[in-house]
């Protein structure tokens, strides 16, 4: 009889909720009324913001409603919207509305992100924010959680028992994985007599990273004794790695509604979506003296800028620790 690995570790909004609490229909400033196309994909941009960029909700709030001012200043399709023409227009309108510069630049941000993202997805050909240059504010450190934080949820699903739930959050916090690319991870691209999981990242670039031996252990136990018990239909077994109790492989956002269960459960759900347990894996490995090239690697980012970002987040957390422990801190 197989021992169960699981011993030896010691909801939000619906969908529906949450989406509309970011998708305006009359936007105040004069604009217009977005269309019901402008509204889908908005919808589906505010839910890649949460799962995939794992932005708090007030920063997607702020997005949504830049990203939806724009639109109903053009009052046209998406694709003719996306010209460089169109986008310094909307600038000069903003400046002449005497919107302050701070927020001209993020409202530039918002729809960079927003047209990358439309370019993903094939609603546009070209990103007409992608050259523009706008005056920075001081961004806002990616929201983390605490090596204790990380036990605790953790040991969520492990006090249910449930192995599978607790393969899937360590898996994500062991390798630093996007929620996409951990739904879409496939048994043959993990290797566990190396330790080592293929990653196909953005873009279609390959990354590989190690796992250490205790997830690794998991991993096996999941493939050996749970993954072939949800398999329904053995002529058409899914090619995801991780399976439902269906038999189905798991969605973004079917993720992220696990997770958040444990969250809640841990006392952490206010600020944990699968991005943010990226930020931690991140600013872990920092703060236990990682090089930011090697860290660069692990993540798959490709500009070092990108990754940079961590390195304030573990100077802050030094910081604090500092202000803490030295005797000659002021505690006041």
């Amino acid at each position: 009889m197989n021992r169960s690995p699981i011993s030896s570790l010691s909801s939000g909004h619906s969908r529906c909720n949450f989406l509309g609490h970011f998708v305006h229909g009359k936007i105040k400033g004069g604009v217009n009324e977005l269309n019901r196309d402008h509204k889908d994909k908005l919808e589906k941009f505010t839910l890649y913001l949460r799962l995939d960029c794992g932005l708090s909700l007030q920063t997607i709030e702020a997005y949504s409603r830049d990203v939806s001012q724009f639109l109903g200043w053009h009052e046209s399709d998406l694709r003719s919207s996306a010209k460089k023409s169109v986008a310094e227009a909307y600038l000069d309108w903003l400046a002449r509305s005497q919107v302050e510069a701070r927020s001209r630049a993020r409202k530039v941000s918002s729809l960079k992100l927003f047209f990358k993202f439309a370019k993903q997805e094939n609603w546009v050909e070209e990103n007409p924010f992608q050259d523009i240059k706008a005056s920075k504010g001081i961004a806002p450190l990616p929201l983390t959680l605490s090596a204790d934080e990380v036990s605790s949820l953790l040991e969520a699903p492990a006090l249910e028992q449930n192995i599978a739930d607790t393969v899937m959050i360590r898996l994500l916090y062991a390798t630093g994985l996007r929620v996409s690319e951990l739904t879409n991870l496939k048994p043959d691209e993990v290797n566990l007599e190396t330790g080592i999981v293929r990653i196909l990242g953005k873009g279609g670039k390959s990354r590989i990273v190690p796992l250490d031996a205790e997830t690794t252990r998991l991993v096996r136990y999941y493939l050996e004794h749970i993954r072939p018990e949800r398999i329904r239909d053995p002529g058409a077994v899914p090619s995801n790695l991780f399976l439902s109790s269906q038999g189905k492989g798991f969605t973004r956002q079917g993720f992220w509604k696990l997770l958040k269960k444990y969250g809640k459960r841990a006392g952490i759900d206010s600020k944990l979506s699968p991005h943010v347990l990226r930020h931690a894996f991140a600013t872990h490995l920092l703060e236990a003296g990682m090089n930011l090239r090697t860290l660069q690697m692990l993540l798959g980012h490709t500009d070092i800028s990108t990754t940079e970002v961590y390195s304030h987040v573990s100077t802050a957390h030094l910081h604090e620790t500092l202000k803490k422990h030295h005797p000659k801190s002021d505690t006041e």
